[in-house]
């Protein structure tokens, strides 16, 4: 593995999943709903689509939304119902985010890779995953974030973060901890 430098680690427990269950899987579905969010501001955050299995012609959408506008969301899809033609919708307050930061972290080659194997020897499973040039996402359940936080901050920013603050210098509000790994 390259040398990769990681700018931190941060959590959040601000977000809720919402899943629109037995989705038409049409080339547009996905976009429609997006396009409702957008016009109501919400912004959708880890985004995941899974076909569940018979019918071939459903899909589940997975995505989080910032618990503030989580009711709005549900409202805005709720109304589109008849247009969307989906089965059910869901809502799970019951997740944190945790990221880990840095730069082309998409070019460190086993970066996710070992960020999965992290938080699968502490047993635990992600639920929605995100991979950007600057961050690796994923939502865990809130009583797996904390060890998923002690875990990555562990293997990943080996330094106690006091020893990389500069003085005068706090943590952010969702717990940023800057570091630097080399694997």
């Amino acid at each position: 593995m390259e040398d990769v430098q990681i700018a931190g680690v941060v959590h959040d427990t601000g977000d809720s999943k919402i899943t629109v269950e037995g989705l038409p899987y049409r080339p547009r579905s996905v976009a429609a709903i997006f396009g409702l969010l957008a016009a109501g501001r919400i912004v959708p955050r880890l985004v995941e689509q899974r076909m569940p299995g018979p019918p071939a012609d459903r899909c589940d959408l997975a995505f989080t939304v910032a618990k503030a506008v989580r009711g709005k969301a549900l409202d805005t899809l709720a109304g589109a119902h008849d247009v969307l033609g989906y089965a059910a919708i869901r809502c799970d307050d019951d997740i944190g985010t945790i990221s880990l930061l840095g730069r082309d972290l998409r070019c460190g080659p086993g970066m996710t890779a070992r960020l999965l194997a992290t938080l699968g020897e502490a047993g635990i499973r992600f639920e929605l995953l995100s991979i950007s040039a600057h961050d690796i996402s994923l939502a865990v359940r809130s009583a797996d974030l904390p060890l998923a936080i002690a875990r990555v901050r562990a293997v990943f920013c080996p330094v106690r973060p006091h020893q990389l603050l500069r003085p005068g210098r706090r943590r952010d509000a969702v717990g940023q901890t800057p570091c630097r790994y080399v694997g």
